[in-house]
C-alpha cells in the first residue's frame, strides 16, 4: 500500500481504493475498444491491471503520516461482481 501512495502522491492524482470481502484492491480499465466494448455488453469485465492485498476488516481511509497522504476506500461489499472478483483472488492465496 506505501508504494502505491507515494507514487501517487508524487503524480498529485487521486487514488482510491475498493474494498469487499477482506480484500482491498484497485484496477485499470482496457481502453474501450470494439472488440472490449462489445465483450462488456455480453457480461464479461477487462481490467488492464489489477493489484490487491487482504484487508480483513473495511476502513474508510488509509492514513500514511510519513508523507501526509490519506488514501479513501470505497465499501463495494454490496456489488456482487466486485464481491466474486474479491472471493476468487482470497482463493488464490489458498491454492
Amino acid at each position: 500500500m506505501k508504494a502505491f501512495s507515494t507514487a501517487m502522491k508524487i503524480s498529485s492524482n487521486c487514488l482510491v481504493l475498493r474494498w469487499a470481502e477482506g480484500v482491498v484492491f484497485r484496477f485499470g480499465i482496457m481502453p474501450p475498444t470494439e472488440a472490449v466494448t462489445k465483450e462488456m455488453l455480453e457480461g464479461k469485465v477487462h481490467w488492464a491491471v489489477l493489484e490487491w492485498a487482504t484487508m480483513p476488516k473495511y476502513q474508510q481511509v488509509i492514513i500514511i503520516s510519513d508523507i501526509n497522504a490519506k488514501i479513501p476506500i470505497i465499501n463495494v461489499s454490496n456489488t456482487a461482481i466486485m464481491c466474486d472478483v474479491a472471493k476468487a483472488l482470497k482463493e488464490t492465496i489458498k491454492n
